[in-house]
């Protein structure tokens, strides 16, 4: 009996203290919920890798940062700051207000535009052992609900040079590439 009422006492204590645990996801590794679309076949992302380039400042812009952003489906692995493997992914090179991380606030596609709140380019690929496929997106939005350290949640829709509606929401810790080399 006593051991009973230890084990019952143990388990609510464990439930309570989960329970009342923070609601601050920034330490959360988790990733489930997030995905990808393209018309109606749907993919889940597991992987973020958020690659900053810094401060962009062209032709007096002031306050404008370049972060690259991939959310990428199971077969890729991410290692050495190298991606292997195979799957489907996105990727984002996005133009944000703020050092070190994308600001919340929608982002708009536009090809010419390498300003605060805009992408300018967007690109699906879908990498198979055989060959390689990439089809750039030619309209969109990135919404960024929450952004902290290396946590976010965003959601994103458009369309890509194939006409095909790509939808998708990451939710979740990315890979942090701080002051990134372009190749």
């Amino acid at each position: 009996m006593k051991k009973t009422i230890y084990l019952f006492a143990l388990v609510a204590f464990g439930l309570f203290m989960n329970s009342c645990s923070s609601d601050d996801d920034s330490g959360s590794d988790s990733v489930a919920g997030s995905f990808l679309k393209i018309d109606d076949n749907k993919t889940d992302i597991v992987l973020g890798i958020a690659e900053d380039y810094g401060a962009y400042n062209d032709e007096g812009e002031e306050d404008v940062y370049n972060i690259d952003l991939s959310l990428l489906s199971t077969g890729f692995t991410f290692e050495n700051q190298e991606l292997n493997g195979t799957g489907i992914g996105i990727y984002f090179e996005i133009f944000s207000s703020t050092p070190n991380k994308l600001a919340s606030g929608v982002y708009e596609y536009d090809a010419n535009a390498q300003t605060a709140l805009f992408f300018d380019d967007a690109t699906l690929f879908e990498y198979t052992e055989d060959e390689e496929k990439e089809f750039d997106l030619v309209s969109g939005t990135i919404t960024v609900v929450k952004s902290k350290n290396d946590y976010y949640e965003l959601t994103f829709n458009g369309v890509d040079e194939l006409g095909r509606v790509i939808s998708g929401s990451f939710s979740g810790n990315v890979d942090y590439l701080i002051d990134a080399e372009e190749d």
